[in-house]
């Protein structure tokens, strides 16, 4: 049995391994905060990254990226890309906190 890790950033959530769909590339993420790392860095406030930079950067587009996609369309947790599995109901499959919807 592993040890969950608390987030660094916020202390509400615990770090939990996700891969990118695209290429499969692995990171931690904290779905409470959004912050993100790379398996080569140290799970630090410093080191954090925001979700919403790194998928904007690796789409190729600025600002925010979820204004037509959701969370499932770009990542999912490493379970369940191991598993070949589709999304996890009412965890991967619910639309970014941010996102636009039609009715903004």
């Amino acid at each position: 049995m592993s040890t969950q890790l608390v987030c660094p950033r916020c202390e509400q959530d615990y770090v939990q391994p996700y891969r990118f769909k695209a290429d499969g590339a692995p990171f931690l993420l904290c779905t409470e905060c959004d912050s993100l790392w790379w398996p080569s860095e140290a799970v630090k406030v410093a080191q954090a990254q925001f979700l919403d930079d790194v998928v904007a950067a690796r789409l190729g587009i600025e600002g925010n990226p979820w204004s037509d996609r959701v969370w499932a369309d770009v990542i999912q947790p490493e379970q369940e890309a191991s598993a070949g599995e589709g999304a996890v109901p009412g965890r991967n499959d619910r639309a970014h906190p941010f996102a636009r919807t039609e009715t903004d």
